[in-house]
């Protein structure tokens, strides 16, 4: 099969799936299937040493009208690619996407993707959106500054992620990747996998290209030194995205996110508010805290979470710790061994980190016989909350607390062009809004699925 070169395929250093031998028709595929390895789906690994192309084993949500051979699917940011120039739709109820997820090693179908449109999660360093937010509910998000459409012509900013094939990363990178093309600049994107030494080699790579500026999320906070020393060592701006980093003598770097104490406040807020207006009381009723103990800014989230329903008079003790990754299977692995050993409580409060640890969670309860109506979970993300709302049918997530990636995204690439085209110094800390959503009010809200 011939496949393009990889110098001609937008972002080269992201994951990309590769279409061959299809017909000029639409296609749309719904849910999750088997795709067995032929000639026909290969998907394209992100390397520093070049493309490699692997059977493409499992789709979802994909829709690609009029496809030909060898046409471009990038899954990286959402978006279709077609055509020579491609030019991306920007529609976002249809946002096209070919979402895999590959074992390292290898080929088969090892993934555990569950519910609806569940794209693998965040992990101990895969938490969406963690790290700051307004401390004010009704603040608004930092003004961007505006730059001319040649403003940053001839320049290119590099940005790393630990999980980029998830749907909060996915529009991170889409938001970056828009602001910078907006200015006239062009982007590299690498997704690193959770993978820390990836992310230093990945900073290293684009200090190597020139890159004039780099915006991070790093899969683990131990390597900030490290990166903010080559950063700086190479006079090349660096700005840390949803997970906060310091240097070697303790010192933040420049940050773009939200506010984890907040976040947790507010989902906290809302669980708390639930229970009491369920009237359960505290007999037969446990929560379960989905947490990554060893991600301070997971932590964050979930300690106020819990200070909160304590505060409003829920037992301390029928707390129960849910430990996982940020990920949503072993969220579901963890929750089942939990509920397990809890058989004293038949009703559950669930909050965590992100979407996906409660989103794993609710899914171990509906296995254990838990109904949607004994089940009060709050989100945190909201867009694995959305379809479930959408769709209509019975579901643990009772509220959310919506955080948008393509805000932070924005916000990063807005600080490095500024520094880039006007000298400007990096924000110490760029603050992204969140909303508490519900089955009623999402729309309204903004959230779409």
């Amino acid at each position: 099969m011939n496949l393009p070169h990889r110098d001609t395929l937008p972002g080269a250093d992201r994951m990309a799936a590769v279409l061959d031998h299809t017909p000029r028709e639409e296609v749309r595929l719904s849910g999750i299937y088997p795709i067995f390895a032929s000639a026909e789906w290969y998907v394209r690994a992100a390397s520093p040493f070049g493309p490699t192309f692997r059977p493409l084993t499992m789709l979802s949500r994909l829709r690609c009208p009029d496809l030909v051979p060898h046409r471009l699917i990038d899954y990286d940011d959402g978006p279709v690619f077609t055509g020579s120039s491609h030019k991306r739709r920007k529609v976002a109820e249809e946002r096209s996407m070919v979402r895999g997820f590959f074992p390292r090693g290898r080929h088969g179908m090892g993934a555990l993707l569950s519910g609806v449109a569940v794209a693998l999660t965040l992990s101990g360093a895969m938490i969406p959106g963690v790290a700051a937010q307004d401390a004010t509910p009704a603040a608004s998000p930092v003004a961007l500054p505006q730059f001319a459409a040649d403003a940053a012509a001839g320049m290119t900013f590099g940005l790393i992620q630990k999980s980029g094939d998830q749907e909060y990363f996915v529009d991170e990178a889409q938001g970056f990747r828009d602001a910078v093309e907006a200015a006239g600049g062009e982007v590299i994107v690498q997704d690193v996998q959770l993978d820390a030494n990836a992310a230093i080699n990945a900073v290293d790579t684009m200090i190597s290209s020139g890159v004039a500026g780099i915006a991070i999320v790093v899969p683990d906070q131990k390597i900030g030194p490290a990166v903010i020393e080559k950063a700086a060592a190479a006079g090349i701006p660096l700005i840390a995205l949803d997970d906060g980093i310091k240097n070697a003598d303790g010192k933040d770097a420049p940050f773009a996110g939200f506010d984890g104490t907040d976040m947790g406040s507010k989902v906290g807020e809302e669980a708390a508010r639930l229970w009491t207006e369920s009237g359960w009381g505290s007999d037969g009723v446990g929560v379960l805290a989905v947490e990554v103990e060893t991600l301070s800014v997971c932590m964050d989230r979930t300690n106020a979470s819990r200070q909160k329903m304590i505060d409003a008079g829920f037992v301390a003790g029928n707390i129960v710790q849910v430990p996982y990754d940020g990920t949503a299977p072993v969220a579901n692995n963890a929750a089942s061994t939990v509920i397990t050993a809890n058989p004293q409580f038949t009703k559950w409060i669930v909050f965590g980190c992100n979407d996906e640890g409660v989103q794993g969670t609710i899914r171990a309860l509906e296995a254990a016989g838990v109904t949607a109506e004994n089940t009060l979970a709050v989100g945190l993300g909201a867009y694995l909350a959305c379809p479930e709302w959408k769709s209509g049918n019975p579901t643990g997530f009772k509220s959310a607390l919506y955080i948008s990636g393509i805000d932070v995204g924005e916000s990063g690439a807005s600080a490095l062009l500024n520094a880039a085209v006007n000298g400007e110094p990096l924000p110490e800390k760029a603050i992204a809004r969140t909303t508490m959503t519900t089955p009623e009010n999402y729309e309204e809200s903004g959230l779409s699925c």
